[in-house]
C-alpha cells in the first residue's frame, strides 16, 4: 500500500460522528426513535462505525445494570439519552461495571447531577475531535520512528501490533486512572466498620439458620399430629381394630 492508502485508511478508523447536545431533542423519545437518531448522526461518519449504533437489546442491558436512570413510561428523556450515549461510546474499551462506577461518581451528590452530566458529555465530544487527529498522528509518527516501509506487507502488519500495543498502553492507563479516582470518591469503609459489617451479617445468618430449623422443626410435629390425628379417626371408624383388653 501507498502513504495515501494508508492515511485513507486511517482517516475512515477514526471518522466518527457524535451527536450533539443541541442534536437531541428536548422532548421525551421512544427507543426505536433514538436508535433512528443515533443511526442518521452514524451515517455521517465511516462505515466502519455503524456497526456500534446500539439496538433494543443493548439499551435494555444498559437499564438492567443501572447506566440509565429508571424509566418513567416507555419513552426517554435527554438525561437517559445522553446516558445511553457515554455508554455505547465507553463500552468499547470499559467494562459495563467500569462505566457503573462513572455514573456513581457523576450522580454522588445527586444535585446538579444532571448539569454535570451535560457538561461532561459536551466536554467529551470535544475532546473527542481533538483525539481524531492525534490518533492518525501517532499513527503517522509510529511509521516515522519506526522506519516501515508503506509497500511492505510485513511492514504494515508490524504497524498493526504497534497501534495494537499502543492502543492498549491507553486503555490500561484509563482503567488505572478510573479505578483511582473511584476509590478517592468512594473511600472504602475503615477496619473498624468492616468488622462491625462482618458481625451483623453473620448474625442475620444465625438468625436465618434459627428461623429456618423452628420452621422445620413445627412442620414435622403438625406432620406428626396430623399422623396420630388420622390414627384416630381410622380406629374410631374401625372398633374391631382395637385391642381387646
Amino acid at each position: 500500500m501507498n502513504q495515501e492508502k494508508i492515511n485513507s485508511i486511517l482517516f475512515d478508523a477514526t471518522n466518527d460522528a457524535d451527536l450533539l447536545i443541541s442534536e437531541i431533542p428536548s422532548i421525551d423519545l421512544y427507543l426505536e426513535q433514538i436508535i433512528r437518531l443515533i443511526s442518521d448522526k452514524s451515517a455521517q461518519g465511516s462505515e466502519i462505525f455503524s456497526e456500534r449504533v446500539p439496538t433494543k437489546t443493548m439499551v435494555n442491558n444498559y437499564s438492567k445494570a443501572e447506566l440509565i436512570s429508571p424509566l418513567k413510561g416507555k419513552t426517554y428523556n435527554k438525561e437517559q439519552i445522553i446516558q445511553i450515549l457515554l455508554t455505547n461510546s465507553a463500552k468499547n474499551t470499559l467494562s459495563i461495571a467500569e462505566i457503573k462506577s462513572i455514573m456513581d461518581c457523576i450522580y454522588k451528590n445527586g444535585e446538579g447531577a444532571t448539569e454535570n452530566l451535560y457538561k461532561l458529555y459536551e466536554d467529551y465530544i470535544r475532546i473527542k475531535e481533538t483525539n481524531r487527529a492525534l490518533a492518525q498522528s501517532d499513527a503517522e509518527s509510529l511509521i516515522a520512528k519506526g522506519n516501515l516501509s508503506t509497500e511492505d506487507p510485513l511492514d504494515a502488519i508490524l504497524l498493526c501490533l504497534a497501534l495494537s500495543s499502543l492502543a492498549d498502553y491507553f486503555k490500561c492507563m484509563s482503567k488505572a486512572l478510573l479505578n483511582k479516582t473511584v476509590s478517592e470518591v468512594f473511600p472504602p469503609e475503615n477496619p473498624a466498620n468492616e468488622k462491625e459489617r462482618e458481625v451483623i451479617e453473620e448474625d442475620k445468618k444465625a438468625a436465618k439458620k434459627a428461623r429456618k430449623a423452628a420452621e422445620k422443626a413445627a412442620k414435622k410435629s403438625a406432620e406428626e399430629s396430623s399422623e396420630d390425628f388420622s390414627q384416630d379417626v381410622l380406629l374410631e371408624n374401625n372398633p374391631d381394630d382395637r385391642c381387646e383388653e
